[in-house]
């Protein structure tokens, strides 16, 4: 009689016994493992990153003697990546104080500060505020100047309120000037920039 109640209750129970042996199975085997693989000699994977050829905006910047910006001689110096790339740059002119808090009314060019840059390399493409410069620029090459020594941005105005100065920064991006995208066979550039310079 308790044999035949030790066998229903095996029975009833079947599904938990089994479940309760699975995970003892697999601890055991976790334990195992970690045992072996802490006694044997791991291999250690050496990441060695891809040379990296950037682009350095070359410039000139500065206040005069009321304390003024002005920024100049700006250019673009490609890295030495093997191709020949297009190059286009952007100029955020801002009112910023001390630690960097940027004053809520962007400066306006003309009014609190001259602009003008050299139409013959460059070009402004006004739906999305960039300088494009007119050429391939190639591996390692420099750009002709975007703003001369002539043309200076150049703050002309003080600023709109005491503790603020004007600052400007200058971005750039370049996209491979070789090869095409894929499907439709259309220049990289255009692709990536809506735009051929």
């Amino acid at each position: 009689m308790k044999q035949h109640r030790l066998l229903s209750v095996i029975k009833k129970h079947s599904f938990f016994f089994a479940a309760v042996l699975l995970l003892m199975l697999s601890a055991a085997s976790c334990l195992l493992i970690a045992k072996y693989v802490s006694s044997s000699n791991t291999m250690t994977g050496v990441y060695v990153p891809a040379p990296y050829h950037a682009v350095t905006v070359l410039s000139e910047q500065g206040t005069d003697e009321d304390s003024r910006l002005y920024l100049t001689n700006v250019r673009v110096q490609s890295g030495d990546q093997g191709y020949p790339v297009y190059v286009r740059v952007t100029l955020a002119v801002q009112w910023v104080d001390e630690q960097g808090r940027i004053y809520g009314q962007q400066p306006i060019s003309g009014v609190d500060y001259t602009l003008s840059y050299n139409e013959n390399d460059w070009s402004l493409y006004p739906n999305d505020g960039f300088y494009y410069y007119r050429t391939a620029l190639p591996s390692g090459g420099t750009t002709a100047p975007l703003i001369t020594s002539a043309q200076k941005l150049k703050q002309i105005k003080d600023p709109p309120e005491s503790g603020y100065r004007l600052k400007a920064e200058v971005a750039c991006e370049t996209i491979q000037a070789v090869g095409t995208t894929h499907p439709g066979n259309i220049a990289a550039v255009v692709d990536a920039w809506n735009h051929h310079p």
